[in-house]
C-alpha cells in the first residue's frame, strides 16, 4: 500500500494512482528490466521496467490503438490493470452504472476497484482515456496467467475485449522483472515467496504521513516526489532499518519518508510457514503530491 501527503490531506494511493504512476521520477539505480515474452498475435507482450514498477503491456487487435497493461511495483500487494482505448470521449458506462473487468467471457467480475480515467495532460499513450482497476488479491496474477481474455463491462454489459494469448508465459515474464528488481533492490526473493504471510500495515492504522509533514519550503517551490522504501520489520512488528530504494528524486523527501516510518509505523509482522512471527523486509511508495487548489 502506497501513501499520499498533500496540503489538504492524506488521500490513500489508489484514489489517485492514475496521476502517480508514470509521473513519479526515475528510479536511482532501476534494475535490468526482463525480457520480452514471446509475440502472440495481435501484438507482442513487451515486460519492463518504468516509474519504479515493472509493466507487462501488449497493443491490443483493434485499430483504435488500445492497450492493455498490468504494473505493480515489486514486494507491493496492490496490481494495477489498465484497459487504455483513446476512441474512448467519455466513459462507456452511462450514468448509474457501474464499470468492471472480467476475465474470459461469462466469469463473474473481477473483485477490486475500478475508475474511468479521461485523457491526461501526460504525454504517455498510458494517460490516455482509460479503465483503471487495482486489487490487492494475491490470486490475482496466478487467474491473469490462465485467462485468454479481457473484458471492460460497463452494467454488465460488455463495451470492449482483448485477447490475451500466451498469458502464462507473459506473466513469467512480468514475475521475473520483479524478482530482478526485488534482487537489486537487496531484498532476500525466495525469503519472501516462502513467508506464509508478508508484513503490513493493520488495516485502522493511523496515517503515517500527515498533512503538517510537507516541508514548507518544498510546497512553496511544488516539489513531489515518490520515493520507493525497503523497510526491515522485526518479529514484533517494528521498523528496524528503512532503505530508499528508488529515489524521489528530492533528498529530503527521500530522508523525511524513512523517518516518519521509523518513528510512527507499527506493522503486522510476517509469518513464516510454520506459523512463528518472524522478521522480513517490506516495500511500499510514499506519494508526496499538492493536490490542486
Amino acid at each position: 500500500m502506497g501513501h499520499v501527503v498533500g496540503k489538504r490531506g492524506i488521500y490513500m494511493f489508489e484514489l489517485i494512482v492514475a496521476a502517480a504512476l508514470l509521473a513519479a521520477p526515475a528510479a536511482a539505480a532501476a534494475p535490468q528490466p526482463a525480457a520480452a515474452a514471446p509475440a502472440a498475435s495481435g501484438g507482442k507482450w513487451v515486460a519492463h521496467w518504468a516509474s519504479d514498477k515493472c509493466w507487462l503491456l501488449r497493443g491490443a487487435e483493434m485499430p483504435s490503438g488500445a492497450i492493455f497493461a498490468i504494473g505493480r511495483t515489486p514486494g507491493t500487494e496492490t496490481l494495477t490493470i489498465r484497459f487504455v482505448e483513446p476512441g474512448w470521449s467519455k466513459s462507456p458506462a452511462a450514468p448509474g452504472e457501474e464499470i468492471a473487468f472480467a476475465l474470459d467471457a461469462g466469469r463473474p467480475p473481477l473483485a477490486g476497484k475500478t475508475y474511468f480515467i479521461p485523457d491526461s495532460v501526460y504525454s504517455s499513450p498510458l494517460d490516455r482515456a482509460h479503465v483503471l482497476f487495482t486489487s490487492p488479491d494475491s490470486a490475482l496474477p496466478a487467474r491473469l496467467a490462465a485467462a485468454t481474455s479481457l473484458s471492460v463491462l460497463a452494467g454488465g454489459r460488455e463495451v470492449a475485449r482483448t485477447k490475451l494469448p500466451a498469458m502464462a508465459k507473459a506473466m513469467e515474464a512480468f514475475r521475473s522483472c520483479e524478482e530482478d528488481a526485488l534482487a537489486a533492490w537487496g531484498v532476500d526473493v525466495a525469503a519472501l515467496a516462502a513467508l506464509r504471510s508478508r508484513p503490513r500495515l493493520p488495516e485502522n492504522a493511523p496515517p503515517i504521513l500527515k498533512t503538517d509533514d510537507y516541508p514548507m519550503e518544498l510546497l512553496r517551490q511544488n516539489v513531489t516526489g515518490s520515493p520507493t522504501m525497503r523497510i526491515r520489520i522485526d518479529e514484533t512488528g517494528k521498523p528496524i532499518t528503512c532503505a530508499v530504494v528508488a529515489t524521489s528524486g528530492n533528498e529530503v523527501i527521500d530522508q523525511k519518508s524513512c523517518a516518519l516510518t521509523m518513528e510512527r509505523a507499527h506493522y503486522i509482522p510476517a509469518v513464516d510457514a510454520a506459523g512463528r512471527n518472524v522478521a522480513a523486509d517490506y516495500v511500499t511508495t510514499y506519494y508526496w503530491l499538492i493536490p490542486a487548489s
